[in-house]
């Protein structure tokens, strides 16, 4: 039988601190132990299994959107296409852009977050949140009448499944009321 993580990572750290934090170590051996150790004791959010919570470092603007929970069939007769996300057509959105205001919406859903737990619902989503980053974009499709989440970072059409909780739906639809944006019933 394998050895457990926790053994592992003791065995790794106590040859660390043989190796490289004894007199024959130099000064970056040292250092690079160091931080070795650190990322030995913190979590791992793969190996774990954790969940990836929203960061709000380095955020640049958040989107609010509604869509309708039914996805649209493409219409060729019609020879226009509804603006939509991932197949559910757009109600409406809204830019945050302030720090605060994009602070609580952040903070509410990583709160509401969770690992999926699986149910038997017709995923019906309402909303969606984009995370604009320097560099990077992450959206979420909600749907909190199951609670179903589609992660899909950086435009990836293959989404991480979340589950979310449904207090920060009512931050969510504030803000959207607030711009006088159509919510789905």
């Amino acid at each position: 039988m394998p050895d457990p993580p926790s053994s592992r990572k003791n065995a790794v750290t106590s040859r660390i601190k043989e190796r490289c934090l004894t007199k024959q170590g130099g000064e970056m051996q040292k250092l690079i132990a160091r931080v070795v150790m650190l990322c030995l004791t913190l979590p791992c959010v793969v190996e774990c299994g954790e969940l990836k919570k929203i960061s709000t470092e380095y955020i640049q603007k958040l989107d609010l959107v509604a869509v309708s929970p039914l996805p649209s069939i493409a219409d060729s007769a019609k020879g226009k296409e509804e603006p939509s996300f991932h197949r559910y057509p757009i109600l409406g959105t809204t830019e945050i852009k302030n720090a605060h205001s994009i602070e609580e919406i952040v903070t509410s859903i990583n709160h509401d977050l969770r690992v999926l737990s699986p149910n038997h619902c017709l995923f019906a989503p309402r909303h969606v949140v984009k995370v604009f980053y320097q560099a990077s974009e992450v959206d979420y499709l909600i749907c909190y009448h199951c609670g179903d989440v589609w992660r899909y970072e950086n435009h990836d059409e293959k989404p991480e499944h979340l589950t979310i909780d449904k207090p920060s739906q009512a931050v969510i639809n504030r803000y959207l009321e607030e711009a006088k944006i159509p919510i789905a019933p």
